[in-house]
C-alpha cells in the first residue's frame, strides 16, 4: 500500500483545477476503486489572494473527519495576507496536519519576512509545508518565485521544518535535486512527472544520478491523474529506456528504486501519526 503526498480536494465540476472554486461539496471525490492501492492520502487545498483564489477550509475538514484514518487535510495559507496567521491557527484548530504554500502563484517571495514566519510557525508546531504552484503557467504567476533555491534559506535557517516540494521536472531540476540533497527534511513528490510520459523518464534517471531517488515522495495529483494510474505510469516511466537523445538516454531505473517510491512511508518521514479509525466510504459525506 502507498500514502498519496499530493491528492487535491476537489470538485468534478471545476474541469480538473485544483485552484478552481468548488461548486458544491457533496459527491465522491475519486473514481471507484480508484483509492483501493492507497492507505491514506495527503488532502491538499491552495490559497492564492493574488490570483482571486479562496481556499474552503470547512470543506476539507468536513472530508477529513469522515475518514481520519485515510484523510490527511493540508490547508492552503497565503503568506502574503494580512490573514496568514489567523488562518493558520484557525486550520489548526479544525484538525488540519499539513500547510500548502504557493509562493509563485502567490506572488510571494520565499526568503520574505512574511513566509519565513509562515515556515517557523509550522516548525514549531510540526506541520510539514508543501511547497505547490497549480497555476504556474498562468501569466500573473510569478516564475522567479518558483525558484527551488529559494528555498534554501528557510530550510537551512529551520532546520526542524518538513518540506515537500512539488512541481518536479517542471523548472529548475538542477536545484530541486540539490536542495532536497542537502536537507534531511526536505523531500520532493512526484506528481507533476506522472503527468508527463516523457518528462517521467529524465526526471527518475536524473534524481537516481544525483542520488536522491530516496527523498522522492509517491504523489498523484489527483484529480489529474487517479493514485492508480500514477503508480502505473511510474513503474512504466521507470523501465522506459530510449536511444540518445531520447528521454531518459537509454537509462533504465531499477525497479526496486521505483518501487522503494510508492512504497514509502511517507507518515513517518513527515512526523504524522495517523487516527486510528474504522474506513469508510470513499466520498464526502460517506457517499460511495
Amino acid at each position: 500500500m502507498s500514502i498519496d503526498a499530493c491528492f487535491w480536494l476537489n470538485n468534478p465540476a471545476s474541469d480538473g483545477d485544483p485552484m478552481a472554486e468548488p461548486s458544491d461539496a457533496g459527491g465522491a471525490i475519486a473514481p471507484p476503486g480508484s483509492m483501493d492501492c492507497i492507505e491514506a492520502a495527503f488532502v491538499l487545498t491552495a490559497r492564492s489572494d493574488h490570483l482571486g483564489v479562496s481556499c474552503d477550509y470547512e470543506r476539507l475538514a468536513a472530508l477529513v473527519s469522515t475518514d481520519p484514518s485515510r484523510w490527511i487535510g493540508v490547508a492552503g495559507i497565503d503568506p502574503g495576507t494580512p490573514s496568514a496567521m489567523d488562518d493558520l491557527a484557525r486550520c489548526l484548530e479544525i484538525g488540519m496536519r499539513g500547510v500548502c504554500v504557493s509562493p509563485a502563484d502567490q506572488n510571494c517571495r520565499p526568503t520574505s519576512d512574511a513566509f519565513l514566519e509562515v515556515m517557523e510557525w509550522c516548525a514549531a508546531r510540526s506541520m510539514p509545508v508543501w511547497v505547490q504552484n497549480p497555476r504556474l503557467g498562468e501569466a500573473r504567476s510569478v516564475l522567479e518565485f518558483a525558484s527551488p533555491a529559494l528555498l534554501d534559506e528557510a530550510a537551512r535557517t529551520i532546520p526542524e521544518l518538513r518540506m515537500v516540494v512539488g512541481d518536479l521536472g517542471v523548472v529548475h531540476l538542477d536545484e530541486l535535486c540539490c536542495l532536497i540533497a542537502k536537507h534531511p527534511r526536505v523531500f520532493a513528490e512526484i506528481s507533476a512527472i506522472v503527468r508527463h510520459a516523457r518528462r517521467a523518464p529524465r526526471v527518475l534517471v536524473e534524481a537516481m544520478e544525483r542520488g536522491v531517488m530516496h527523498k522522492l515522495l509517491f504523489g498523484s495529483g489527483y484529480p489529474h491523474v487517479s493514485p492508480e494510474a500514477a503508480i502505473e505510469r511510474l513503474y512504466g516511466a521507470g523501465s522506459f529506456t530510449g536511444g540518445v537523445g531520447v528521454a531518459g538516454g537509454g537509462v533504465a531505473v531499477p525497479r526496486e528504486q521505483v518501487r522503494a517510491i510508492v512504497e514509502r512511508d511517507t507518515l513517518e518521514l513527515l512526523g504524522i501519526e495517523m487516527i486510528p479509525e474504522p474506513r469508510t466510504p470513499v466520498g464526502i459525506g460517506g457517499t460511495k
